[in-house]
C-alpha cells in the first residue's frame, strides 16, 4: 500500500491474482473514484462512465473487506461509483 500522489487523497494497493503458474498484478486505487486495473473493470468502467454507474470488481471488495475492514451490510457506500473524501479518509 502506498499513498495516492498529490492531488488525489486515498491509497494504492498492488494485488497478486494467482492462477495455476500465472502470476498477474492489478492496481487498486481507494479513492474519490475506486478504480482498479482488471481487464473486468477496465472493460466495465469504460462502458458505463458517461452514466455515472459503476460495480466495484471483486479485487476492490477484498480490499475493502480485507484492509478497510468493511462489511457490505453497513457500509453501504462500497458500491458507489464516487466516493466522498471524508468517507475515503474514513476508510484509510
Amino acid at each position: 500500500m502506498k499513498d495516492v500522489p498529490d492531488l488525489a487523497y486515498g491509497h494504492v494497493y498492488s494485488l497478486e491474482s494467482h492462477g495455476g503458474m500465472k502470476v498477474v498484478t492489478y492496481k487498486l486505487i481507494v479513492g474519490v473514484i475506486p478504480n482498479c486495473t482488471c481487464p473486468n473493470f477496465v472493460s466495465m468502467f469504460t462502458s458505463l462512465k458517461k452514466k455515472g454507474k459503476f460495480i466495484p470488481c471483486k479485487h476492490l471488495h477484498f480490499i475493502y473487506k480485507t484492509k478497510m475492514f468493511c462489511d457490505y451490510k453497513t457500509n453501504d457506500f462500497i458500491d458507489q461509483p464516487t466516493l466522498s473524501i471524508n468517507k475515503v479518509k474514513k476508510l484509510s
